[in-house]
């Protein structure tokens, strides 16, 4: 079992040891050497998963940027998405600006030399 020291005020992981050998005032004497208060830090044993978290905690929590990125949808599939739309434009008698024209035509151009396998 994982063996830990914990700071008291904040409940974040300073150290932790997989050792089940690794004596706890080991860790206290390390944590005390990295600056913590001796009564400001407690030692103890955790599980895997319990130590799992404590780990995680430690996480800078994403920015919103990288929150907002990872939900949306992978590029590839929006622009597939748009690209069909502007075809069905096209096929619709839609003019299209010339670069959004000539872009989709190298896309079908593409499309037919390598089609999808069934």
């Amino acid at each position: 079992m994982p063996r830990v020291s914990i700071d008291k005020l904040t409940g974040l992981l300073i150290e932790g040891q997989g050792n089940d050998d690794a004596p706890l005032d080991a860790l206290r004497a390390n944590a005390i050497r990295a600056g913590h208060l001796d009564g400001d830090i407690e030692t103890t044993v955790v599980s895997e998963a319990e130590l799992a978290g404590l780990i995680k905690a430690l996480e800078p929590e994403p920015t919103y940027e990288e929150a907002r990125r990872a939900t949306y949808p992978p590029e590839g599939d929006q622009l597939d998405v748009l690209w069909k739309q502007f075809n069905q434009d096209r096929l619709g008698g839609k003019a299209l600006i010339q670069e959004a024209d000539d872009m989709l035509g190298l896309i079908l151009s593409v499309k037919a030399a390598h089609p999808k396998p069934e």
